[in-house]
């Protein structure tokens, strides 16, 4: 167990980090591929890429604190509220990824690997895949209960509400300004838009049922502990 916990706690902090970095190079527009930032500043935090890369560090942190005093002797168990918060986070980032891998990489106008210059290596690829690995290997836990698993889905319904309302809120002779509809996901009817956000948001879900199934499902047991 300790093996695990420790193992766990390393990349919870290690996401931390990388997802700081990242967010700095964007606030500050550190790039070292000479290409030119989509957005910078504070601006960048309108994008789910961000939001979900924050929330996930967020979660990330409070996990990697609880197993340091589990650890330590401190406590005797790591509260269900954690991994229900690791599983939000992980699901918004997996989203993210998923997103990038499949949708918009291969229409990158500089290229699939484009999409991993800078800091969108940590927050497209590095961070995501480290936080699914981290909850499905390492933090197992059959706290979580199946009726809770809608819950994966709420960072995802609330950016998409907000998005769509702010977006047609401002429609300026039957169109929207770009820098009120970034992603273009208001560019159809009001019923087509709805129609892909719920399919988005049943994407998101499944995502959120199938990391919580592997989470149930895969426990590695700590050889040199049980020993």
């Amino acid at each position: 167990m300790k093996k695990n916990l420790w193992i766990s706690f390393v990349m919870n902090v290690v996401i931390a980090l990388l997802v700081l970095a990242a967010t700095l190079m964007g606030l500050f527009d550190v790039r070292f591929s000479g290409t030119k930032a989509i957005s910078k500043g504070a601006d960048i935090f309108k994008f789910f890429t961000v939001q979900s890369n924050i929330l996930a560090a967020f979660s990330a942190i409070i996990m990697a604190i609880y197993e340091i005093l589990l650890l330590k002797g401190k406590i005797s168990f790591v509260p269900k509220w954690a991994y229900l918060f690791k599983l939000i986070g992980t699901v918004g980032v997996a989203l993210t990824m998923f997103t990038v891998l499949f949708y918009l990489a291969p229409i990158m106008p500089d290229g699939y690997f484009s999409a991993f210059y800078d800091g969108n290596l940590v927050m497209h690829l590095l961070a995501p895949l480290l936080s699914i690995l981290s909850f499905v290997l390492f933090e197992h836990t059959g706290e979580i209960r199946f009726r809770e698993t809608p819950l994966s889905v709420l960072h995802a319904f609330l950016y998409g509400f907000f998005y769509m309302a702010n977006a047609f809120s401002h429609v300026t002779n039957g169109e929207i300004p770009s820098e009120y509809n970034w992603y273009g996901f208001a560019d159809s009817s009001v019923p087509v838009t709805i129609l892909v956000s719920t399919v988005m948001l049943s994407v998101t879900f499944g995502l959120g049922v199938a990391l919580w199934a592997l989470n149930k499902k895969i426990k590695i047991n700590d050889v040199a502990d049980e020993a």
